[in-house]
């Protein structure tokens, strides 16, 4: 069990939790260069995309075909309710839509 706590606790996911609080705590002005972030936005985005595409190498086209369908009926779903459910609430017409201010 100890075992167990030390190595979740000694995590680099818990260990940059815990720096960011401690950086917080003593009001440092500890920031990411932004040239860093960007190339790490990248690398865990194509890391990510190969590691879906060879898991999804290894799986058959039924096994994926339900949960892509309703993938892609919820994202088309969502933004229609919401546009229904807007209209309703905010009681505004579409031809006042170019009147708001972002």
């Amino acid at each position: 069990m100890t075992g167990l706590l030390q190595l979740n606790l000694l995590s680099p996911l818990a260990l940059a939790f815990a720096l960011g609080i401690f950086a917080k705590l003593i009001k440092s002005e500890l920031s990411i260069p932004k040239e860093f972030y960007t190339g790490m936005s990248i690398y865990l985005l194509l890391a990510l995309g190969l590691k879906g595409g060879v898991e999804l190498s290894h799986t058959t086209f039924s096994a994926i075909a339900l949960p892509a369908a309703v993938t892609i009926f919820l994202g088309v779903l969502t933004p229609i309710s919401s546009y229904l459910v807007l209209r309703r609430l905010g009681k505004s017409r579409t031809r006042h839509a170019d009147r708001i201010v972002a």
